[in-house]
């Protein structure tokens, strides 16, 4: 197989599901790369969860990286993209 692994990528997903299915796989013994997708409106908790978490996977070997949305060619937060795009959030 070479130097494949399993890329694991999470976007507000349960904490309870990450830390299972981190665990399955290194019980198994299975290289993997873990991948957080931000949003513009990650609230602070999950912001410090996803740093402890990939600072001690990290400090065990683990490649950990963060993606930072991107509007018109630019890293964007919610308070960024606001005024940008002339409203809030919306689900609409």
């Amino acid at each position: 197989m070479g130097n494949q692994c399993l890329f694991f990528s999470y976007k507000r997903a349960k904490r309870r599901r990450q830390s299972s299915e981190r665990e399955i796989v290194r019980r198994a013994r299975i290289p993997f790369e873990l991948h957080h997708n931000l949003t513009t409106a990650d609230v602070p908790q999950t912001i410090y969860y996803v740093r402890d978490i990939f600072r001690k996977l990290e400090l065990k070997g683990v490649s950990c990286y963060v993606n930072y949305p991107i509007y018109k060619g630019q890293r964007v937060t919610m308070w960024t993209l606001i005024p940008m795009k002339k409203f809030p959030p919306t689900t609409l």
